[in-house]
């Protein structure tokens, strides 16, 4: 009797520590600690250690948000592992062993023993690569067996889904971002991107005062090449996911075959961007030249499909008449600012190329800035075409991109709940239809 009571009061005690530390490391919290060792990690690819011509990044940067981002995914990773519903795993008790012992990496530079090492004859610069594939490759081990045993992994999908926002929560969804808010998004790090590698380059003098620069120019010297690296990839990370929201707000798969040939040139001309973004034209000209042609030429391409072809945007479930009528309004406004876009970007790349076209004459009045200004007007249509391209469409009102939980959508209608019950709302899964 007394084992008993003693087994039950440890049994209780586990219980309570257990629950103490998942108050400490609330989900919220730790969702935070992996958002900032991700995000801490995107500017690991972007500035580079080294000075020499081919990276001009920063050791010092470099190496701080990368120890920032080992030591919390290690700490992500602890927690985790203590919590974990399906019991702590021999193998990601091992991964999660080794990633920590890794870290002795660290130790001759913060013991300051970097002389006593180079004199002993051994390459350390070798050895802490090897220390460092080790850690990144038992971080992914173990994030991978964690999500694929964790038991929602069998019920979670990253969607496209369409319909009321007041609704979302209800049918499943757990997390989402609109499409207008995505776009919003895209505008603040396309624009933001440009006007802070124009500054930047100013101040530290890398670029001329004395006529305008190319965009490209901004991109050769820190910090601006640390800036494109990070916002252009970002950018056109989201900006795939605003072409296929449009995509699908004219019909998805059901959409003409011009429709489906304009998302397809509009994601090959974003990813022509990212292209440009990571390398400059004092790394590979020829890259990075072939990359703007690709993103220039294709979305201007994109944009002459959506004016002289483009498909209508699918209904929204608004009834309201007043609404209706505004909507329209708003539509033709949008309407209007995509071909004056349009406009722009054409005669932008007419003057960017007035030599072989033999409008020179034309644009002497200019001083000699004519292809300069005319690449900022052209990234400056596209920008404002895409905006307008998403805002002009009723239906991305009700696109979001979003984490669901199907099992619960579906056992909404195992249920036998009709559509009208079941509201408007639509889940078009990747796995599915897109």
């Amino acid at each position: 009797s007394r084992s008993r009571s003693r087994s039950r009061s440890r049994s209780r005690s586990r219980s309570r520590s257990r629950s103490r530390a998942k108050t400490i490391c609330s989900n919220e919290l730790l969702l935070l600690m992996a958002l900032v060792a991700v995000f801490c990690l995107s500017w690991v690819g972007a500035i580079c250690d080294s000075t020499v011509p081919s990276c001009r990044g920063n050791n010092t940067i470099h190496s701080s948000f990368a120890v920032t981002f080992f030591a919390l995914y290690d700490i992500y990773m602890l927690v985790l592992h203590c919590n974990a519903p399906t019991g702590r795993h021999w193998f990601r008790t091992l991964k999660m062993v080794v990633s920590i012992a890794t870290k002795a990496r660290w130790l001759p530079h913060l013991l300051h023993l970097d002389g006593a090492m180079d004199v002993s004859g051994i390459d350390w610069n070798f050895v802490e690569a090897i220390f460092e594939w080790t850690n990144v490759t038992v971080i992914m081990l173990w994030t991978g067996h964690y999500v694929l045993s964790h038991p929602i992994s069998a019920t979670l999908s990253w969607a496209i889904v369409q319909g009321p926002q007041d609704e979302l929560q209800s049918a499943g969804v757990l997390s989402y971002m609109s499409c207008r808010v995505l776009t919003n998004i895209v505008a603040v790090l396309y624009v933001g991107c440009l006007v802070l590698s124009y500054i930047a380059g100013v101040h530290q003098g890398t670029l001329p005062t004395d006529h305008v620069p190319y965009i490209s120019d901004m991109w050769v010297y820190p910090p601006g090449n640390w800036l494109s690296r990070w916002a252009v990839v970002q950018g056109v990370h989201a900006g795939v996911w605003c072409q296929t929201f449009l995509f699908f707000a004219q019909g998805g798969s059901s959409a003409s075959m011009v429709n489906k040939f304009g998302w397809f040139v509009s994601v090959c001309a974003l990813l022509g961007l990212s292209v440009v973004g990571c390398v400059n034209e004092d790394e590979n000209l020829t890259i990075h030249s072939f990359a703007a042609y690709i993103y220039f030429g294709g979305y201007d391409v994109y944009m002459l499909t959506q004016v002289v072809f483009g498909a209508p945007s699918k209904t929204g479930t608004n009834t309201n008449t007043k609404t209706n009528t505004d909507t329209t309004s708003s539509r033709k406004y949008w309407r209007v600012v995509m071909v004056l876009s349009m406009v722009v970007a054409f005669v932008s790349q007419a003057i960017r190329y007035c030599g072989e076209l033999g409008l020179c004459q034309y644009t002497a009045g200019l001083g000699g800035n004519a292809p300069e200004i005319a690449e900022w007007l052209d990234a400056i249509a596209i920008i404002t075409f895409m905006y307008a391209d998403v805002y002009s469409k009723e239906a991305t009102k009700e696109y979001f991109l979003g984490v669901v939980q199907a099992g619960e959508q579906q056992g909404r209608s195992s249920r036998g709940m009709s559509k009208a019950e079941n509201g408007d709302l639509e889940i078009k899964l990747l796995t599915g239809e897109i």
